[in-house]
């Protein structure tokens, strides 16, 4: 038996329609990225603290599901990309 414990963890971003049906998501990794704020106009927000990262990114998704969400971390760095996967 070996004691190396492999931890992992998974960040997911599920998006349903208004009856709460699953739609699909974003899977947003290990970085445990998730909005901080859902506005009533349909954009959500997302400002992510972690590993020195301080900028703000809003979404919108009042019309559409993005294809594609970029959620930015720092100027220096830029931010990540993340694609809308369906079931």
């Amino acid at each position: 038996m070996s004691n190396n414990i492999n931890y992992r963890a998974y960040s997911w971003l599920f998006i349903g329609d208004e009856a709460g049906k699953k739609i699909g998501q974003y899977n947003t990794g290990t970085r445990m990225q998730h909005p901080q704020r859902f506005l009533k106009d349909g954009n959500i927000i997302f400002q992510d603290t972690t590993d020195n990262c301080y900028l703000r990114t809003w979404i919108n998704f009042r019309d559409s599901i993005p294809n594609e969400i970029y959620i930015l971390c720092t100027f220096e760095n830029g931010g990540d990309l993340y694609a809308f996967e369906r079931p």
